[in-house]
């Protein structure tokens, strides 16, 4: 069998990136197979991974699970006819896939080397879980109640002196969801509680409310209390056995991590080069200001188009030293690539911290940068575990890729958009209507001379009432009133692509060829559109989901009915998968973090529609 090609479709911000890698097999173990598509295999292990981990429609339904079971085959069997036909197509070629294909394997290969390097030295001992469950048993918390307002807080300490009970204010509070726990600070006040409130948590004994505490959020009024509970029964260690086992491991390899970085950045520096750092920050500081200034949301990142337009504008710079560490350097384009992959991001508030904020990102980066470099110097890359990461995004990278070209094509077809308007041009607040001035004309070559005149300065007006065989165009002077553009065919389409006062030129239709002015247009609501440019946006808006599914439904069924397709009818009744919905991720060493497993595009009628029409009948 021929074993998939590969690229990798990995997550970022919202979305992955589509890249591509040198062919690669899928591990065969012998595992049984349950369908084949032209020679390509999907095996009983790969499907229950891929079903396990995967959100797909009515999977938590028991009394659904064999059609869901088979639906899924399907979607599986789609995502390899896609891939193909992507591959096909020449997507594997895109620039965009070749530059992601180096940030999915560098994020793949830091990973194998925090499970090898860091991971695998952490130890979690059973004295150690023991400990930590006997500190917080002694643990000592703070609770508050908080507000905007000054007098809000000095009532509430008002009350208490008067005899109210804190718990009675503090579940008031909680209720209006206006206040909540402060968090447990087993060891001290953390390093995230503001100053002023670690200042008067020092000061407090246990049981003690404080005074009204200022800072820069509000106001505070705090209560510490004290717990001295003994262990009662092992089976309450038992229960936290897990918890506490999850939270020393991540606090240790964490440690761990940063004396990692340390050893590797040892008797080396780095060396910004300051064109390119401040040409980058200054463009991603006019961004997100702008973003700041217009944008109601928290968090603040720079606008994902801003990449590929910096990538644009800066093409002869990208092979420019962005940063030198030793004798090796990072470049401008690839600064811009992983900045853009590391989804740089902070809180709005930040904003005028601008400049440290980005060098902080850039600083990660380089850490990035020199951890990589670790893992390419041990070989990594070509370790079984990293090829075959890379291989389980393949072909679902590639099916996902070919769904937005059919899109882009679309949209890029002024035939495919316009054919779409005429037939439904209520969905985007109905035609626009135009009014012009025109003169039709028998014979192509007496357009072309009246054209010839009227662009010298001759009156379109005048040469209608001579020549035009328009019927009544004489009466008229040669205008035609409001119509819809979506009538009197080519010129209808001509006219809604202009402006007003702008000439059409030469219009060639059934009764001869037409020139004409644009008069006026107007939209009959809102949110009509005016030209093609605002029908290819609203496209975009209103249809892409639903039209691209069509054209991708369309596309599978066309390459089902072609493929070769066999169903192993007893291996897939022979996998049993817990009928439970589930998002699985994975977090990656050094930072990062992807799905367990990619979801699939939910074609199986489109296959299923393929199959019949081959003769292939269901299982």
């Amino acid at each position: 069998m021929t074993p998939r090609q590969t690229a990798v479709f990995l997550f970022s911000g919202i979305l992955f990136s589509l890249c591509v890698i040198a062919p690669v097999a899928r591990a065969q173990q012998g595992r049984e197979v349950v369908a084949t598509v032209d020679n390509v295999a999907i095996n009983a292990e790969e499907f229950s991974a891929r079903l396990s981990l995967t959100v797909f429609p009515f999977k938590d339904a028991k009394r659904l699970r064999e059609a869901v079971k088979l639906e899924f085959l399907y979607s599986l069997i789609g995502e390899i006819l896609l891939a193909a036909e992507a591959r096909r197509r020449g997507l594997e070629g895109e620039d965009a896939f070749r530059r992601s294909t180096r940030l999915a394997e560098e994020m793949l290969v830091r990973d194998k080397l925090y499970r090898d390097s860091v991971r695998s030295a952490v130890r979690v001992s059973d004295a150690d879980v023991r400990a930590r469950f006997l500190e917080r048993q002694r643990e000592v918390e703070y609770q508050f109640l908080f507000s905007e307002s000054e007098d809000a807080i000095r009532g509430f300490a008002d009350l208490v002196a008067q005899g109210v009970p804190f718990d009675t204010l503090l579940a008031a509070q909680q209720q209006s969801d206006a206040a909540g726990r402060l968090g447990e600070a087993p060891r001290g006040a953390r390093d995230d509680v503001e100053p002023a409130l670690r200042t008067a948590m020092a000061r407090l004994r246990d049981g003690q409310i404080s005074k009204p505490v200022r800072t820069p959020r509000g106001w505070y009024l705090l209560r510490k209390m004290a717990r001295q509970t003994a262990i009662d029964a092992e089976d309450a260690l038992l229960k936290s056995v897990k918890g506490i086992e999850s939270e020393l491991r991540r606090e240790r390899e964490t440690a761990a991590a940063k004396i990692f970085v340390k050893r590797l950045w040892k008797g080396r520096s780095a060396t910004l080069t300051d064109l390119p750092y401040k040409l980058l920050g200054q463009r991603l500081w006019e961004n997100v200001r702008r973003k700041a200034r217009l944008d109601s949301s928290d968090v603040i990142a720079p606008d994902a188009e801003l990449y590929d337009t910096l990538r644009a504008q800066q093409a002869s710079r990208l092979d420019d030293t962005f940063a030198s560490i030793g004798s090796d350097r990072v470049t401008l384009g690839e600064t811009i690539d992983r900045l853009q992959k590391a989804v740089f991001r902070f809180p709005k508030r930040d904003v005028k911290r601008f400049p440290s904020l980005y060098r902080a990102a850039v600083y990660d980066l380089l850490d990035q940068w020199i951890i990589t470099r670790e893992g390419y110097r041990l070989g990594l890359e070509n370790s079984p575990a990293v090829r075959n990461d890379l291989a389980m995004w393949a072909e679902n990278g590639l099916s996902q890729a070919l769904p937005d070209q059919i899109w882009e094509q679309f949209i890029s077809s002024d035939d495919s958009l316009w054919a779409a308007y005429v037939r439904a041009p209520s969905l985007f607040g109905g035609p626009a209507e135009v009014k012009i001035l025109e003169v039709l004309l028998a014979d192509t070559a007496a357009a072309i001379a009246i054209e010839a005149e009227s662009r010298a300065g001759a009156s379109l007006r005048t040469l209608a009432k001579q020549f035009s065989v328009r019927p009544g165009a004489a009466q008229r002077n040669g205008e035609l009133g409001f119509f819809p553009v979506t009538q009197y065919g080519a010129v209808g389409r001509r006219a809604f692509s202009m402006e007003k006062g702008d000439l059409s030129g030469i219009v060639r239709v059934p009764e001869g060829a037409s020139v004409f002015e644009l008069l006026d247009k107007r939209v009959p609501e809102a949110d009509g559109v005016r030209n093609l440019d605002e029908l290819r946006g609203s496209f975009e808006a209103r249809s892409r989901k639903q039209l691209t599914q069509m054209k991708t439904d369309e596309t599978v069924r066309k390459l089902a009915a072609r493929a070769r397709i066999q169903i192993n009818e007893q291996a897939l009744r022979a996998i049993d998968v817990e009928p439970l919905q589930m998002f699985t991720v994975r977090f990656l060493g050094f930072g990062g973090r992807i799905p367990a497993a990619p979801g699939v595009l939910p074609v199986y009628e489109a296959v299923m529609q393929g199959m019949a029409e081959k003769g292939m009948q269901a299982p």
